[in-house]
Formats: C-alpha cells, sequence, structure tokens
C-alpha cells in the first residue's frame, strides 16, 4: 500500500503579506520557523 504524506511549505514572509506566488524565494517568518521546528522527527520512513 502507498502512502502519501504532503507537507506545505512554512509561512513565508510574502505569503504572510497576502501575496501567493511559486517562483520566488522570500525569508521565512518566525512562525514559519516554529511550524518547520514542529515537523522536525516527525516524519520517519515506514516499512
Amino acid at each position: 500500500m502507498l502512502n502519501l504524506t504532503f507537507i506545505r511549505h512554512a509561512e513565508t514572509t510574502l505569503n504572510k503579506s497576502g501575496i501567493f506566488c511559486g517562483r520566488t524565494d522570500c525569508d521565512v517568518t518566525l512562525e514559519g520557523l516554529r511550524q518547520a521546528k514542529n515537523l522536525q522527527g516527525k516524519i520517519v520512513p515506514r516499512d
């Protein structure tokens, strides 16, 4: 059986201001850093 997990990027300065674009590199906010840290260790391979 195939398991897929979708994870979006963390909050960025642009999407926090309501600007959504898919090809621009921008800074991650402090909330985005918290979101990323929250995932740390939760993504593990399954056999």
